[in-house]
């Protein structure tokens, strides 16, 4: 099934489109999962068909989740960079500057370095989003492992359980390199 090239396409997130075009994709794409299933599993009765089909749908969530996250990051990237140039303030309504003690703020930050900051963390938020399935999975390894069993410990914001989680640090080490 995975070396099937209409899983890719039955699997693709529709694109943004106007008016009718939207609607023919969705059926193309229904039209496509109905083949695969077909050429796949023969036997309409063969209770494989439906599990098939929840696979392939299933795949297409997926990809659906991650796109429309990473999309609206990237949206909200342009709409920083349109508005916020990093450089200039652009008036005292634009400005990112954050002055300790103002609004509740501890620290101190020219509009450009907050810019800078606030780019660097929607891009660190893309790529967490980008990888969301596999964090998911690493998270449930970590939580689940019996040889790193959770502790009571007071955490300086009252008694937490805190658990070691060396498969989600070293994925997260690796995202921030990238």
């Amino acid at each position: 099934v995975l070396e099937d090239a209409r899983l890719v396409a039955a699997t693709t997130p529709l694109r943004e489109v106007t008016g009718g075009a939207l609607a023919e994709q969705a059926r193309r794409k229904e039209a496509l999962i109905a083949e695969l299933c077909c050429a796949l599993v023969p036997d309409e009765k063969d209770p494989r068909r439906e599990i098939l089909e929840r696979c392939i749908r299933s795949i297409d969530d997926a990809n659906c989740y991650v796109r429309d996250n990473a999309c609206t990051i990237d949206e909200m990237i342009a709409l920083l960079r349109q508005h916020f140039a990093e450089g200039e303030p652009g008036g005292a309504k634009r400005s990112l500057e954050i002055r300790r003690g103002k609004g509740g703020s501890c620290l101190s930050h020219s509009h450009a370095t907050q810019c800078v900051f606030v780019l660097q963390s929607l891009a660190v938020w893309r790529t967490v989003q980008l990888h969301m399935f596999r964090l998911w999975m690493l998270v449930e390894e970590d939580m689940l492992d019996a040889r790193s069993p959770y502790r009571y410990r007071y955490t300086g914001q009252g008694y937490q359980r805190v658990q070691p989680a060396p498969r989600i640090g070293a994925e997260m080490g690796r995202i921030l390199r990238e």
